[in-house]
């Protein structure tokens, strides 16, 4: 098994991430390029929008308190003042999804 030398595969893997590196620029025009920006225009707002929503979600159910002397609601609905805390974290889901 042949190994290669240290004086060789330097270089060689320089060349190999300089060439990756440039190969996904937003001024190329090419099928892979093209591909990959609109894979990741359609993917990313997606994806944010989804952790705003589990932001508002992980807000309202922190701010929870069960009233363990009456029946536990199944459902945490949030009142009014819950609500609003978490207006903003949902108009962003909502605006992100409607991006895609």
């Amino acid at each position: 098994m042949k190994v290669i030398k240290p004086h060789i595969a330097f270089p060689l893997l320089l060349l190999i991430l300089l060439s990756i590196s440039s190969a996904c620029r937003r001024t190329k025009d090419s099928f892979t390029s093209r591909t990959y920006h609109e894979m990741t225009s359609k993917y990313n707002p997606l994806f944010n929008g989804e952790q705003s929503f589990l932001a508002g979600v992980a807000k309202i159910e922190t701010a929870w308190n069960d009233d363990f002397s009456s029946v536990l609601e199944v459902y945490k609905w949030p009142d009014e003042q819950q609500a609003t805390s978490v207006v903003a974290d949902m108009d962003r889901a909502i605006e992100k999804g409607v991006k895609v």
